[in-house]
């Protein structure tokens, strides 16, 4: 299994999306959708040409995004 590792402005927005999804829906949706955020973040591990590359950052981050309702997450993500 792949490894990766996110940004620090991705950490805060996966916890922010998780306070936002539990203070409007409640913890059994924050829930849900954290799990399947782990899920695309661990394909991703696995699969990293599936998303394009986040130029101008560095040549080994790619970019990918996950559309729930109406959020959608950017992650950004360094694969190993």
């Amino acid at each position: 299994m792949a490894s990766f590792k996110l940004t620090e402005a991705t950490k805060e927005d996966v916890i922010n999306s998780y306070d936002f999804g539990l203070y409007q829906f409640g913890e059994s949706q924050a829930d849900n959708y954290h799990n399947q955020l782990e899920k695309r973040l661990n394909f991703l591990a696995n699969n990293p040409y599936v998303a394009p590359l986040a130029t101008g950052i560095d040549e080994q981050y790619r970019r990918a995004f996950m559309v729930q309702t109406l959020t959608i997450t950017a992650l950004q993500m360094k694969v190993y």
